[in-house]
């Protein structure tokens, strides 16, 4: 099959991103971040790209091609939200592309702004945050939504979401997915040298590491042998789940760790029977692409976004009945697991590819202009 041509002339455009996320979050939106920008510098080297952060700490550098662009201004905490707009008029963007969830609330008139709206998980799970948090994140969605030139939404579930909570209009999103990373080449034997699932994300409560646990312990007492390993950022559930453990007596069969690097994060997924996430709402879904590239077979909660990454090449199971899972760990079949796993990587590889989205994105900039 002849590779894919694409001809976008984006000589002279200017671009500034929002790059806060990009600079300082190891996760999620600094993944996000990082991906999108040295993606699309990447297969466009002619374009302009500023990267548009309040001044502090650098966790990571400025890829080559762009230029960091830092406040003058004695407030830079509220310069991402107001004052970016002199910087932005100064520079003469053709485009500003808001990150995570948000815009400058001045606007060049000169300008295009897009902005990439990930989830409002907050609509879903109003009790997980608390009143100011809820209507900060409520005040500049909304005004994303009616604003914006362009929203990106990063999955059908998030733009539904978008038309459903704040009316925003359906012509004006575009679902463009989030582009996988770069997975490490694991050489190194497995950290766990038992059979065991893995379950990698902060302990928070909509991941639903204790309804993982009580169906765990049950698949345990039915004669399962493989060992589960719960891999994250410390939250707010971490005490509750060590202590479920240890009242369960399942301190020998259930490992937690909290301080993973990349690379064991890799190795883990890699060695795994499969990868389990009992999450119940998220915007996309990074660890399960992590895991789908890593060829580790997927045991998913059956929810929209799920699907729509994996679609027929994982295992699911419902939340709110625990035995369904019980009977997927029970049932645990590798050699056909890992076939499925295989058909995910490759399917992955197709429609997540980091050309495909940074052209795409780059052909959706192109027509706002």
């Amino acid at each position: 099959m002849l590779p894919i041509v694409y001809f976008c002339q984006v000589s002279g455009i200017k671009i500034g991103f929002d790059a806060k996320r990009y600079y300082n979050n190891h996760t999620g939106l600094g993944v996000y971040s990082r991906n999108l920008i040295r993606h699309l510098i990447g297969y466009y080297p002619e374009l302009e790209g500023y990267l548009m952060t309040p001044k502090g700490s650098k966790l990571f550098s400025t890829p080559i091609g762009a230029q960091c662009i830092e406040p003058h201004s004695l407030l830079p905490f509220i310069w991402r939200t107001w004052g970016i707009h002199d910087t932005i008029k100064c520079l003469q963007l053709d485009i500003y592309h808001g990150l995570s969830n948000e815009i400058p609330f001045r606007r060049n008139p000169k300008t295009k702004y897009v902005c990439t709206i990930h989830d409002v998980i907050w609509r879903h799970r109003p009790n997980d945050h608390d009143f100011i948090s809820r209507k900060i994140y409520d005040i500049k969605v909304s005004y994303a939504c009616k604003n914006a030139d362009l929203i990106i939404a990063t999955s059908d579930q998030t733009k539904n979401d978008l038309m459903r909570f704040y009316q925003c209009d359906a012509q004006k999103i575009k679902v463009i997915h989030q582009t996988i990373s770069d997975i490490p080449k694991i050489t190194t034997p497995p950290l766990i040298p038992d059979p065991y699932f893995v379950y990698i994300s902060a302990f928070y409560p909509r991941k639903n590491h204790e309804s993982l646990l009580k169906a765990y312990q049950k698949s345990v007492e039915n004669g399962n042998q493989h060992k589960l390993i719960l891999a994250g950022r410390k939250g707010p559930t971490i005490k509750s789940i060590q202590k479920f453990i240890q009242q369960h007596h399942l301190t020998t069969k259930v490992e937690v760790l909290t301080d993973i690097n990349e690379i064991q994060k890799f190795q883990l997924l890699k060695h795994a029977s499969a990868f389990i996430y009992p999450s119940d709402i998220e915007g996309f879904g990074i660890p399960l692409i992590e895991a789908g590239m890593s060829r580790t077979p997927l045991i998913l909660n059956n929810v929209p976004v799920f699907k729509e990454i994996a679609g027929e090449h994982a295992y699911y199971f419902d939340i709110n009945n625990l035995d369904s899972l019980t009977a997927i760990m029970d049932q645990w079949n590798p050699i056909l697991s890992k076939e499925n796993a295989l058909l995910l990587e490759k399917k992955m590889r197709t429609k997540l590819s980091p050309e495909k989205l940074s052209h795409e994105l780059m052909e959706t900039y192109l027509r706002l202009l």
